[in-house]
């Protein structure tokens, strides 16, 4: 290759001449490289890269025209340069030998060669480069996407307390119409946004992390009023840790704050009732024990005269007189059987029940002793089946026994009473059961029954107070538990209650035998 150099021409300061030197360097350059005639475009040199990329042999790329290596679409007016202009950075696609079309960077530089005017071409792959570009693209495009359609406010601010972008949910949220107006509009988050200054809060919560989440405060909307707000915040600094900017998400919590206030308030008022609740069931439980204690002494003297009474003038006075006497006589039993049984209610859960551990086991035989003669008078078979130890009030826990094993010997059918008691344990309670042949009930009547002075029969066929199973509903709920009824009509009824396991009970491992009282 001989270097033409003309020291006379005007443009020979703009004019590179491609000497050996410079061959060595064309031929080894890993960038594909083109000389091509600058009149005729005709491809005058190649070095092995351009061959390699392009799949060419020499002899079949010398005389071809620069034109031919790019692919549809190309520019190729900007190839074509004046004689001493430059181009760098031409963006084009160019084609190989065998069809394959890639994007590239050219650049161009007017040369001297072979005694002519020619053009060094350059050629960059930037396939990958391009790829990378069309998926931050993508990434850009998801994420602007993301950021302008959801419901969730998005904003970016400078420590400055200025905004520098948000979404249309956030202006939206704050009251104004676009993201341009907030923008414009707030100069300083901490003066004009928020209803408290909380900028401390931020700082200290950032100094340990730089992300702060579920912040929650009052903000300040374009026509002032005012909306809570939770906010997650993450910290963006640079490469010597100087923050640059904040960014996070915002969410309008105002019905959820609002709808806190009147549970709590709720609360309150309900916390409130039940203080009052508490204080009048005090009481009431107060009167009524002093009013059914201090009834039984007039009572008494009431009923030791109708006795005297009845003692001395029964059969001498005229029939009616007999009637009046015994009609009296009979209401003033009755009345301090009610007097009695109001008593007993009214103790249910007083300070002096003391709970302690309980072998029912051995507390029912003293239970039915206690009935002997109601047993005896109704010939009841009773069955105590295997019971545990429990922790209760000993006193309230066999009058439970008691009330509940003499209403199935009140209400027992022809045949002879009998009553199994037994016990299991299912998921961390007792269920006691206490079941008869007697004489049944209807299942509407379920819930009446434990209510005080409710009666489902007549006082001339079965005597009583309605107050026996109301006294069991109290001990049981005092006791922690529940009571409830099965039955059906001339098939007897199984009561059921049940008490809560606590911790050191434990199951008594005998079974008291089968009691029969003839």
């Amino acid at each position: 290759m001989k270097q033409i150099h003309d020291e006379n021409d005007s443009k020979s300061s703009k004019v590179s001449n491609l000497n050996d030197s410079y061959r060595e360097l064309f031929e080894l350059h890993p960038s594909p490289m083109w000389i091509y005639d600058k009149e005729t475009s005709e491809i005058i040199e190649a070095n092995a890269a351009a061959l390699k990329c392009y799949g060419y042999i020499k002899s079949d790329i010398i005389g071809v025209t620069i034109q031919e290596l790019q692919a549809e679409g190309g520019s190729d007016s900007k190839l074509i340069l004046p004689p001493g202009s430059e181009h760098k950075g031409v963006f084009s696609y160019h084609i190989t030998k065998d069809g394959k079309v890639f994007p590239v960077e050219v650049n161009t530089r007017t040369i001297q060669f072979q005694g002519r005017e020619a053009t060094l071409l350059t050629s960059l792959d930037v396939t990958e480069q391009r790829r990378v570009e069309q998926a931050f693209i993508e990434v850009d495009r998801r994420y602007r996407s993301i950021f302008e359609n959801a419901v969730e406010g998005f904003y970016q601010n400078l420590p400055s307390g200025k905004f520098i972008n948000v979404n249309p949910a956030f202006a939206k949220m704050l009251g104004y119409q676009t993201p341009e107006q907030l923008c414009s509009e707030i100069s300083n988050i901490e003066t004009q946004l928020y209803v408290r200054p909380i900028r401390l809060q931020f700082r200290r919560l950032l100094e340990r992390k730089n992300i702060a989440r579920g912040l929650e405060f009052e903000a300040y909307r374009r026509d002032g009023s005012k909306i809570w707000v939770s906010v997650n915040v993450r910290v963006v600094r640079d490469d010597e840790n100087r923050v640059l900017y904040y960014e996070g998400t915002a969410e309008d919590i105002t019905a959820r704050k609002r709808s806190e206030e009147r549970l709590q308030m709720l609360n309150t008022s309900l916390e409130l009732q039940a203080q009052e609740l508490a204080r009048s069931n005090a009481e009431l439980q107060q009167f009524a024990y002093a009013a059914s204690h201090d009834l039984q002494e007039p009572l008494r003297m009431v009923s030791s005269y109708l006795n005297l009474v009845a003692l001395r003038y029964q059969g001498k006075l005229d029939r009616d007189a007999d009637e009046f006497i015994h009609f009296a006589v009979d209401g003033a039993k009755r009345m301090k059987l009610l007097i009695d049984d109001l008593l007993a209610y009214s103790r249910v859960g007083r300070r002096d029940n003391v709970r302690e551990p309980i072998n029912c086991s051995a507390l029912l035989p003293q239970i039915l002793k206690n009935l002997e003669v109601s047993i005896q008078e109704s010939k009841a078979l009773v069955d105590v089946g295997q019971l545990p130890v429990i922790v209760g009030a000993p006193s309230q826990l066999a009058q439970l026994f008691q009330n509940l094993i003499s209403n199935a010997i009140k209400f027992h059918g022809p045949a002879v009473p009998n009553i199994r008691i037994s016990s299991e344990l299912r998921e961390g309670e007792w269920i006691f059961s206490v079941a008869d042949n007697g004489i049944g009930m209807e299942m509407q009547y379920a819930e009446r029954i434990f209510r005080i002075f409710q009666r489902l029969h007549a006082r001339e066929e079965y005597p009583g107070t309605g107050v026996g199973l109301a006294i069991c509903k109290k001990i049981v709920e005092w006791h922690g538990g529940r009571i409830w009824v099965e039955s059906i009509p001339g098939n007897g009824a199984t009561f059921y209650f049940s008490l809560p396991v606590t911790q050191g009970e434990g199951e008594e491992e005998r079974d008291t035998p089968a009691l029969t009282a003839m």
